[in-house]
């Protein structure tokens, strides 16, 4: 037993692999919340890594394993008269997620643990910032809803959901949630994104856009680049419209 669960958190440890072999391990991350973490969140004394989400034993009834409680506050989500999806409150993997990124659980609060997991620098929550999303989700990029044929074919400038790459899955239920862009355990793109998303290559995997707006859109991004945005396209132009902006290695933590 103590070699199978070993040999289950060792692709956690030594990193995720991509589609294209590409990894860094969570060690190396700010993900990595243990005394000996790089990033400037981090315990004061606790010296594992897996444990602010993961417990071998005493888990939440949460698959896979998962050692925090859910937030139960009410999410403000996306809306948009041009969105044609109709995004709920978060659901599955993104709900894990906001455990942390929506601040409102103290990062070393752990099931596992009768006692909350102290942080450096008197940290509780995460702190502000681009990392925390805070519960007003409407100007982020939708999330759990069905990203299915159909809703491609009511909007053409959506692509069928069976072209994605191989890099941005959509959960079992067939949902867009933040892991269909983002790796938790691995960073090698930055962000914990997926795949590279030079050019934009992310962002056009799902949505066609047609010659004249991604010139605009290389425009914007090469004079005032932010990865938190709303993108909304017309015939003419391409609005972006920033709640965020400035240089962000590491937005998710």
């Amino acid at each position: 037993m103590t070699t199978r669960r070993f040999l289950m958190c060792a692709p956690l440890l030594l990193g995720a692999a991509t589609a294209s072999g590409q990894m860094q391990s969570i060690i190396d991350s700010p993900h990595n919340l243990s005394a000996a973490g790089p990033g400037a969140v981090r315990a004061l004394s606790e010296e594992q890594i897996c444990v602010f989400c993961h417990p071998p034993h005493q888990s939440a009834p949460i698959q896979p394993l998962w050692n925090r409680l859910l937030p139960v506050t009410g999410y403000a989500v996306y809306t948009s008269n041009a969105l044609d999806a109709e995004p709920g409150q978060p659901t599955g993997a993104s709900k894990l997620c906001l455990s942390c990124h929506d601040g409102t659980i103290a990062l070393g609060s752990v099931v596992s643990r009768n006692t909350t997991i102290q942080m450096a620098s008197g940290i509780t929550t995460l702190p502000p910032g681009a990392s925390n999303l805070g519960t007003d989700l409407s100007d982020d990029h939708p999330i759990s809803f069905p990203y299915e044929t159909m809703l491609a074919v009511r909007d053409p400038q959506l692509l069928n959901p069976d072209l994605l790459p191989a890099e941005l899955p959509l959960d079992s239920a067939g949902e867009l949630q933040c892991t269909t862009c983002h790796d938790a355990h691995n960073n090698w793109h930055g962000d914990f994104l997926n795949m590279s998303n030079a050019d934009s290559v992310m962002c056009r995997s799902c949505r066609r856009m047609w010659p004249a707006h991604l010139s605009e859109f290389r425009k914007l991004q090469g004079s005032c680049w932010t990865r938190r945005y709303c993108l909304s396209l017309s015939a003419a132009t391409i609005q972006l419209r920033f709640r965020w902006s400035g240089p962000s290695r590491n937005r998710f933590m």
